[in-house]
């Protein structure tokens, strides 16, 4: 079996200061692998960078979605709230079971 190759589109980026004096720069990424069955399916990547470009720290959630929209809406949303590469699969878990919340609220 072939191992898919994802296709990294840039989103935005965040760029965070510590306390400690420290700046790092937040990329946010779409991810797209096809299927194979004619389906592209979409996830995140989050690469924490020096303001150098040198890689510190990358992590990606997989395919978990196929709409694209829903993809972005989340990347940006990431960016805006500075969601750093550690915590990224954790925060992909809490916004689907907020969806998966609302939609059964409106269905009672």
């Amino acid at each position: 079996m072939l191992r898919q190759t994802a296709q990294n589109e840039w989103v935005a980026n965040a760029e965070i200061r510590l306390e400690s004096g420290e700046t790092w720069v937040l990329n946010y990424y779409i991810q797209s692998v096809n299927s194979g069955e004619g389906i592209t399916l979409y996830g995140l990547k989050i690469e924490k960078s020096t303001p150098e470009g040198v890689l510190f720290e990358s992590e990606e959630t997989g395919s978990i979605t196929e709409s694209y929209d829903e993809a972005l809406i989340m990347a940006k949303a990431f960016a805006k709230g500075s969601v750093p590469p550690v915590v990224l699969l954790e925060m992909a878990d809490e916004w689907y079971s907020e969806i998966e919340e609302n939609s059964l609220l409106l269905l009672t």
